[in-house]
């Protein structure tokens, strides 16, 4: 039996299907673990999971109020909410080292995707939202803003992949990785 372990953080709309998705693999025999917010506790326990918290009721408010949620401002909901976040998450991942153990992430730059890559524990990203899946074709804000037209696909697929890569890869090996 492999424990899975499930990092879901975000809002209802982005923790909800994963307690969807740890139903159905709980019914095909698997240990279902889940890091997330504290607000979200009642309900994933409710479903029968373990629970480990990664953050406070506090952070999820002060992460998700109408001001962070603005399109100005990019630092609210990162600063109050999901950076809080990365060292539990990091930490619980990094004591699955060596067991029989598989992470099923939204998105990849958090604390949970950061440990898996760096002890080799399998890691598998859920993307629920379509902005975030690259496209030299119809590329999201703010890339889209920032790239012309008249840039030739070939060129802008190279840019998307180059800046993805490169962007995880300062994440990952910024001081906040150390272990």
């Amino acid at each position: 039996m492999v424990n899975i372990v499930v990092y879901a953080l975000g809002t209802g709309g982005d923790v909800d299907p994963m307690v969807a998705l740890g139903i159905e693999l709980k019914l095909r025999g698997h240990q279902i673990t889940f890091l997330s917010n504290d607000y979200f506790k009642p309900g994933i326990e409710a479903a029968g999971f373990e629970f480990v918290s990664i953050g406070t009721l506090e952070q999820y408010h002060k992460g998700n109020t109408a001001v962070a949620w603005a399109r100005t401002n990019h630092t609210d909901n990162f600063e109050y909410y999901h950076a809080p976040a990365f060292e539990p998450a990091f930490e619980y991942v990094k004591s699955l080292f060596g067991k029989n153990a598989l992470i099923l992430a939204l998105g990849e730059e958090n604390g949970a995707r950061v440990a898996a890559e760096k002890f080799s524990i399998p890691f598998i990203k859920i993307v629920l939202s379509p902005n975030i899946i690259f496209s030299a074709y119809s590329p999201p804000a703010p890339m889209s803003w920032a790239i012309p037209a008249s840039i030739p696909r070939f060129i802008v697929r190279f840019l998307l992949r180059r800046n993805r890569k490169t962007r995880f890869n300062v994440f990952c090996k910024a001081p906040h990785t150390a272990a």
